[in-house]
């Protein structure tokens, strides 16, 4: 309960408004912040262009070494190519080409020993052994194998020997002889050689340049080579060099010291170079300047606030005056216009508004007194009339005012209705739309016609309704609207209109097949149908078949028409919508046959072709059932009482007709036979 309280206090205080200081303030900040952000984004700018320049200057660099790493190691297999080419080894003396490979390795100071090896992988000559004496297998076997593969000089991995112990790397150039490769000429180099490269650099003591062989074990390295040669590079590197063979990023060391990175991968050696400037160095200046940034700004900014404080003390005075200016005015009590400082120009045009205004709200509050009492009084009158009548704001809502003959026409009480639409509350309709009826209104300021609105049970009612634009109220313009019923009439002008159609219809018409497709139709469109079917008795065949099917145009009734159209029933288990009125003689009504298949057996159909209600109702002679009407519709509908009726007299009609047709046909049966037997 107790941090419930804290925070509803919290919103409490966020919702008062501010006092003027506070929006000063605010506004010199919102001032400030732009030239703040702009001020920022220009030191990130030029940070981003001094980064750029030392990227440029690291990459170059490391180019640099790469050059001179690719130079080394080509003076090496140049060296060794010229001793591969010696006269010994074309005689097979080894013994004479130990004294001449001694003598050129005197002239490589850098080189730790040179070895000759057969095709087999086994050593002939190793200087750092006597001549004769048993040697071991070549390592590094995988470069050895390359050079025997290729035919091409190869630098190899970073290793240690059996003889050779210390950390060396092998250069080998193939021996061949009529284009057949006979030996493998090898010279072991130390690190220190390459270690030498990078201290030519003279790199600051925190930046790490680093030496990789073909499979990115360090070769050599300007921090701590002797805790990390052999080792593998780190993993930011060797991600790195896996998406390209040159590039800057940002990364790790070996130690896990974050760094800037540039490297590139030599197309000669294979062998890497990269160089590693420590992060603190690249953001250094961008960090330290956004710091004396973000200082500088602190200091202004509260001097700012400061020079607010001071101006909105004066400015608050005159405001706090007009506050309570406006308060007496509320209040009714009499004010003096000088008792408001004038010091500011808008808040003296304020202070004379506001004189003004209430010498404006006396005159209209006595206005506004004598219409309400007069309004007051014609509402009395009108709680007294049958007639449903209420006022809503136009265009469409929503209603202001619902008398009693609303409430018992519609069945809304009138707490339901005012607040809301009386087109969504009364589902209002009109043949050329409800649009028209407001179109209407704004152009003539009346309407007068025929509204057909929804009650609350869902009874569909008539009625002739006038509506009025009154003048604004409130400031809004409202609509007077008064309805009066005209369902009872309505119902009276459709039964007739069926009637006197299906008498027409049937006139003319020497059989019910005949009528059949002009009758469907005419029930169709005075029920407002979407689908309507005929069926008659067939005495020869003991059934019912539907003789006849009606839809509009457009309308897609496909499936059910395809199961119904010339369809047979014997209903003779009394079963679906024509088994039940066959059995009770009496119109029947489904809401909704597509959620009735247990009763209604074209239910699928139904809705497959987007049909909800249905109705049917008998075509009878006394009490024998002569045929059925089926009726559907799009919508899901409940029934209308008087509407069954209606349609319930036209059936007995159709009865009627079916039978006179049927003492017609007898007697031009009788007449036919009598001339025949006149004639025989």
């Amino acid at each position: 309960m107790q941090i419930s309280r804290m925070l509803r206090d919290v919103f409490t205080r966020r919702a008062r408004p501010r006092r003027l200081r506070d929006h000063l303030i605010t506004l010199f900040l919102i001032a400030m912040a732009p030239l703040f952000v702009f001020a920022v984004y220009m030191i990130y700018r030029s940070a981003e262009q001094e980064r750029a320049t030392l990227e440029r200057g690291a990459i170059e660099r490391v180019r640099a070494m790469k050059t001179a790493l690719d130079a080394e190691l080509k003076s090496s297999i140049t060296a060794l190519e010229a001793l591969a080419t010696a006269d010994e080894l074309d005689r097979g003396d080894f013994r004479a080409f130990y004294d001449e490979a001694s003598r050129v390795l005197k002239s490589q100071p850098h080189w730790l020993t040179i070895i000759l090896g057969g095709l087999d992988g086994n050593q002939i000559i190793n200087l750092q052994r006597p001549f004769g004496e048993k040697l071991p297998h070549v390592v590094e076997q995988e470069s050895f194998d390359e050079v025997r593969r290729t035919g091409k000089p190869i630098v190899g991995r970073i290793v240690r020997g059996p003889i050779v112990t210390n950390f060396n790397f092998p250069i080998r150039v193939p021996v061949a002889r009529g284009g057949d490769i006979q030996y493998v000429l090898t010279a072991a180099i130390p690190p220190e050689t390459i270690q030498a490269l990078i201290a030519q650099q003279q790199l600051p003591s925190d930046w790490v340049a680093t030496v990789l062989d073909s499979r990115q074990m360090i070769v050599a390295r300007s921090v701590d080579l002797e805790k990390m040669i052999g080792k593998s590079a780190s993993d930011s590197l060797r991600a790195a060099l896996a998406v390209s063979p040159v590039g800057w990023f940002f990364g790790t060391t070996v130690e896990g010291n974050s760094v800037y990175a540039a490297y590139e991968r030599s197309e000669f050696s294979g062998w890497t170079v990269a160089l590693g400037i420590p992060a603190a160095v690249v953001d250094g200046p961008l960090h330290s300047r956004v710091a004396y940034t973000a200082l500088f700004g602190l200091g202004f900014l509260i001097l700012g606030i400061i020079f607010a404080l001071l101006f909105s003390q004066r400015t608050a005075q005159s405001i706090e005056a007009l506050s309570a200016l406006a308060g007496d005015l509320a209040a009714g009590r009499a004010v003096e216009p000088h008792t408001v400082p004038a010091e500011i120009a808008e808040v003296a045009e304020l202070r004379d508004a506001f004189l003004s205004a209430r010498r404006q709200i006396e005159e209209r509050g006595k206005e506004r007194d004598a219409f309400e009492r007069e309004l007051w009084q014609q509402a009395s009158l009108l709680e007294l009339t049958h007639d449903a009548i209420f006022v809503f704001v136009f265009p469409t809502g929503p209603i202001l005012y619902w008398n009693r003959g609303a409430e018992m026409l519609y069945g809304y009480a009138k707490a339901e209705a005012v607040g809301r639409s009386p087109r969504e509350l009364l589902h209002t309709f009109h043949p050329r739309g409800v649009d028209s009826v407001a179109t209407a209104l704004e152009e003539n300021g009346s309407w007068a016609g025929e509204l057909i609105h929804t009650a609350r049970d869902g009874r569909a009612v008539y009625v002739d309704s006038r509506q009025v634009v009154a003048p604004e109220f409130g400031g809004r313009r409202v609509v007077l609207e008064t309805n009066r019923d005209a369902t009872e009439r309505r119902r009276e002008e459709r039964r007739r209109e069926g009637r006197a159609a299906v008498n027409a219809i049937l006139a003319g018409r020497r059989t019910l097949k005949d009528a059949a497709p002009k009758l469907v139709e005419t029930l169709g469109n005075l029920g407002e149908w979407d689908m309507c079917n005929l069926w008659q008795w067939d005495r020869g065949t003991g059934e019912y078949v539907c003789i006849e099917v009606w839809h509009p145009l457009g309308m897609p009734a496909n499936e059910l028409e395809a199961v119904t159209r010339g369809r047979r029933a014997k209903l003779a288990q009394r079963l679906g919508l024509l088994g039940r009125v066959l059995q009770s003689g009496e119109p029947t009504w489904i809401a909704d046959v597509a959620t009735d298949s247990g009763y209604y057996r074209r239910a699928e159909a139904a809705r497959q072709s987007g049909l909800h209600a249905a109705f049917c109702f008998p075509i009878k002679l006394g009490t024998e059932v002569l045929g059925f009407v089926e009726c559907y519709s799009r919508k899901v509908r409940v029934p209308d009482p008087d509407f069954v009726r209606t349609l319930a007299g036209i059936g007995i009609q159709l009865g009627h007709f079916i039978e006179r047709t049927r003492a017609e046909e007898a007697l031009d049966l009788l007449s036919r036979r009598r001339e025949i037997a006149r004639d025989s």
